[in-house]
Formats: structure tokens, C-alpha cells, sequence
């Protein structure tokens, strides 16, 4: 999306009387840190989304995916969609393979065949997409907020986790077009989820992801691994 982003590298310069000053003065002086700071956008209508999700677990891989298209927005969120669920592996999707228009009306998400029939697993497919209509979560976690390189941010934790959850992302590296994150996520009722995400600039918008669940149960901790991966048409 071509839209102008607030990003502010910091590089120092001083002056003393219109010159610059010796480099013996300023020798022992600490850097400013590099910052960033990600503009909110809206989503465009037309746009569309590739997602990939792997995870490793328990001995066992599955891998599934969506093809989302915005067909209509409401301020930062997308209100309207047409949502293809793609071939799985592993455990397999009960959505796989099916296309769904969904559509959000005040608290409600209206869900219909793509021939505008009511498909008969309405239910399933607005379970997994919920926050369907509502600003993105790592969009409300990246844009609009001062980042500096190495410094710890807590950010809000999606509605959709447990009360008491929280979120902290650490600025790794950033260039013209994406930044990378580390992210730590702790849940009272789960555990951890720890790993790295990096997003892209004009949206804010993962474009990969690495993360690690970790359970206690018990004695024995699990973990589990997501990788996403993500595109745009």
C-alpha cells in the first residue's frame, strides 16, 4: 500500500558557533538509539492476503492456509471479505478447500456461500474468524507506537486472550520496507509463547513468524511451533 510512513531513523549531529565539533569532544557521548515509528493505515479494498501457518508438535506437522480479499472497509478494519481456506496437510481443515463471503455488522458477522447460499457451517467459520471486522491485532500492536532498537515495549494483548495476558515487543532491525520484532507473549491459563515476527511497513501486517508455545502440564512442558508466512496480490 503506497501510503507516507512515519519513520524516524536518528542520526546525531553537533554544533557549537556553526561548526562542527571536534570528534575528541563527543567521543565519550552515547548514540542515540534508532527508532521507529509504524503509521496505521487502512486496509485496501481490492487487496489480497496469502497466509501459511506450520505447526510442530507432539510429533506431528499440519500446515494450512487462507486467501483473504477486502471487499470493503469501515475506518482501519476491514468489514467485508471473501475468504478461500486453501489445501491443508496433517490434521486436516474441515474448511479446506471452501470459500465464504463474511461480513460484519455491528457485533455480528454475517456469513453466506460465495453464490450468497447459507453454507451450513456458518458457525464453524465465524468461530475462526471472530475478530473478523475489527482492526488487526499486530496492526494495533506495531503502528502508532515509538519503537527504539533493543528497548523492551509492552504492548495491549488481543481480546481474544485470556484477562491478565501480556505482550511485549523488542525492536531488533528495520529497513525501508519491513521491521523485525521480538516478541514475548505470557498467559496466565497457558503458559509462554516467545519468537520473532517481521512486519512490513505500509500495512503493518506480519509477513513471517517464528513463535513457541510452551504448556505446563504438570510435570511435563510441551511446546509447540508456528511458522507463518504471508504474501500480498
Amino acid at each position: 500500500m503506497k501510503r507516507p510512513l512515519l519513520a524516524l531513523l536518528v542520526l546525531t549531529a553537533c554544533f557549537r558557533g556553526g561548526d562542527v565539533v571536534e570528534p575528541a569532544t563527543v567521543a565519550n557521548a552515547t548514540p542515540a538509539p534508532a527508532t521507529l515509528r509504524i503509521a496505521r493505515v487502512a486496509p485496501k479494498v481490492g487487496s489480497v492476503r496469502v497466509e501459511t501457518t506450520v505447526s510442530r508438535g507432539g510429533g506431528s506437522d499440519s500446515r494450512k492456509g487462507t486467501r483473504v480479499a477486502v471487499l470493503a472497509v469501515d475506518g482501519f478494519a476491514a468489514v467485508k471479505e471473501k475468504i478461500t481456506y486453501l489445501e491443508a496437510t496433517g490434521a486436516k481443515h474441515p474448511l479446506e478447500g471452501k470459500s465464504f463471503i463474511l461480513t460484519r455488522v455491528d457485533d455480528q458477522i454475517g456469513v453466506v456461500a460465495t453464490d450468497g447460499t447459507l453454507p451450513g457451517d456458518e458457525e464453524l467459520v465465524r468461530a475462526d474468524n471472530e475478530s473478523m471486522g475489527e482492526i488487526d491485532s499486530t496492526v494495533l500492536m506495531v503502528t502508532n507506537r515509538d519503537f527504539a532498537i533493543g528497548t523492551p515495549v509492552k504492548v495491549p494483548a488481543p481480546k481474544v486472550l485470556s484477562p491478565g495476558s501480556t505482550i511485549t515487543l523488542t525492536l531488533r532491525a528495520f529497513d525501508a520496507t519491513s521491521a523485525t520484532f521480538d516478541i514475548a507473549l505470557r498467559m496466565p491459563d497457558m503458559g509462554s509463547l516467545r519468537g520473532q515476527m517481521t512486519v512490513d511497513r505500509s500495512t503493518g501486517r506480519e509477513r513471517s513468524a517464528t513463535m513457541t508455545l510452551k504448556v505446563q502440564m504438570g510435570r511435563e512442558t510441551r511446546e509447540t511451533t508456528f511458522e507463518l508466512q504471508a504474501t500480498t496480490e
